[in-house]
């Protein structure tokens, strides 16, 4: 007989998203795997009182004569026989429907033929029970009420003399093969029947710590998975999150759920929630969304949060399913990216590029609030002599230095810059004329004084360095115009002999 457990080690399907843990174990295939493997038991036990049931019968009709009821035996094993045959082409509830209704006929003919002391009522008992099983309890129920209007209504027929056995009590509890058929036919499917539910109610304990197991490894790799995972209302607020975005926001369940996803953002990234949330809730998508997160102890954390909508079957949103991953590594990536292509890489000085965007920026900054502006552009006297003289690598080691002279000749909020070759320019913010004059003329002397190595022996390599130096002025359009009027001063500076600051004119 088969044993309704020999499917459990089929591997079980794993919730639709992990944020449905346990929630979503479909348990529905094992359970009516189980039930139909337990109605076919069922037949079966069937099969096997009919063929012990219908030669006694046919031999108590060669004692007693032959009577309907045996009649009915016979019909009722070949049905039993033919159910059981074509089980495999009958549904569940076929099989389920079907069995029901033969413990019926068995039991209620019965019942009304020889009184409410006849084994027929057990049989009508037994629906209740089974009915229960393969069904439900409301299903149990209504056929336990149908079993008592049944007993009901034999009862008050017996008792008022309308229904009469059909042979007589004394005689019927004198005939020793009546009780052997009962005996014999109602031990073996007990036994069978028993032996089936037996297995049946072993299969689904076993089914559910299966799926108990199954359900913490689900919830353990939700909890702990390396990203975050949480869902939201249509209200925007969470009603689950896992312990990893817990971690991140450094808050437990109880502090987060049931409150708005916003209240765990920046400002600005809060009101990019407030933007996409209805779009998730319209189109049932949110793809790639850059969020900050705001952790309880004040610090922010870059997330990247796509999710998808979970609709009922009237396509009513019910909740989000939302995944989200830390993307510090990646934003420090591109910060450190976006340096390199804003930074000289021989000096670490700014570039052209990133002189240009932010020079301009605060031409318009001081232009705004009526600040002065002041801009530095230096050249290194006789550079080509330096590399034809001593290579390359001394010129580096060079312009290296200069770019030091600028860090610590000018202030924090100067902006100095390598536009290319020996050719650098420096922003001082807020700066008048003669205070730029003063601070390129400290530049020149600290520059004057280096002593660069050379690589091969003798004496250090001194810099010498023409500056200069322009005002913004109303006439300046922009930072070009104040590069292009210092530039024309710097080389005032070298026709000049070189070493020395001059001011453009104005």
């Amino acid at each position: 007989m088969p044993t309704p457990a020999s499917r459990l080690d089929a591997p079980l399907p794993l919730p639709e998203a992990l944020g449905d843990a346990g929630a979503d174990l479909q348990l529905e295939p094992q359970l009516a795997q189980l039930k139909r493997e337990f109605i076919e038991d069922l037949w079966q036990g069937m099969c096997v009182v009919a063929l012990i049931g219908v030669p006694i019968s046919v031999s108590r009709s060669a004692i007693s004569g032959w009577l309907p009821v045996y009649t009915s035996h016979v019909v009722l094993a070949v049905l039993v026989g033919a159910v059981f045959l074509l089980r495999g082409r009958l549904s569940y509830h076929a099989l389920s429907g079907l069995f029901l209704g033969l413990l019926w006929a068995v039991g209620l003919p019965g019942v009304f033929s020889f009184g409410l002391i006849s084994a027929s009522t057990f049989w009508l008992v037994l629906s209740c029970y089974l009915a229960s099983t393969l069904y439900s309890t409301r299903v149990g129920l209504a056929f336990a009420l149908l079993t008592g209007l049944a007993i009901l209504a034999a009862g008050t027929g017996f008792v008022s003399g309308r229904l009469n056995t059909a042979i007589p009590e004394a005689v019927y509890h004198r005939q020793i093969s009546a009780w052997l058929t009962l005996l014999v036919a109602t031990g073996a499917f007990l036994f069978l029947s028993l032996r089936s539910i037996g297995m049946h109610q072993r299969a689904v304990v076993d089914l559910m710590a299966h799926i108990q197991a199954k359900s913490r490894e689900v919830s353990d790799l939700y909890d702990n998975a390396p990203c975050g995972y949480h869902s939201l209302g249509a209200d925007g607020r969470l009603v689950r999150i896992n312990q990893t975005e817990l971690r991140w926001l450094g808050l437990t369940a109880a502090q987060a759920l049931g409150r708005s996803y916003g209240d765990f953002l920046t400002p600005a990234s809060r009101q990019r929630f407030r933007e996409r949330f209805p779009q998730l809730l319209q189109t049932g998508h949110l793809q790639d969304t850059e969020f900050e997160l705001l952790r309880a102890d004040g610090s922010t954390l870059p997330v990247l949060v796509s999710a998808t909508a979970v609709r009922d079957q009237q396509g009513r949103f019910v909740r989000s399913r939302t995944t989200v991953f830390d993307i510090t590594e990646r934003k420090k990536l591109e910060q450190r990216l976006d340096q390199l292509a804003r930074t000289d890489a021989l000096t670490g000085l700014a570039n052209r590029r990133d002189f240009n965007d932010r020079a301009q920026a605060e031409l318009a900054r001081c232009r705004r609030l009526g600040k002065p502006l002041s801009l530095l552009m230096v050249d290194i006297d006789h550079f080509k002599l330096v590399n034809d003289r001593h290579g390359h690598a001394v010129g580096d080691a060079a312009l290296r230095q200069l770019a030091d002279s600028c860090r610590h000749a000018l202030r924090e909020i100067d902006l100095p810059a390598r536009l290319g070759g020996e050719e650098f320019v420096a922003l001082l913010t807020e700066t008048t004329l003669p205070d730029a004059l003063d601070a390129a003329e400290r530049l020149r002397r600290h520059i004057a004084a280096l002593e660069v190595a050379p690589q091969q022996p003798g004496p250090p390599v001194r810099l010498t360095v023409s500056i200069g130096v322009a005002e913004l002025t109303a006439v300046d359009r922009s930072h070009e115009d104040l590069m292009r009027r210092a530039d024309q001063a710097l080389y005032a500076a070298k026709r000049e002999g070189r070493n020395r600051v001059v001011a453009a004119a104005v």
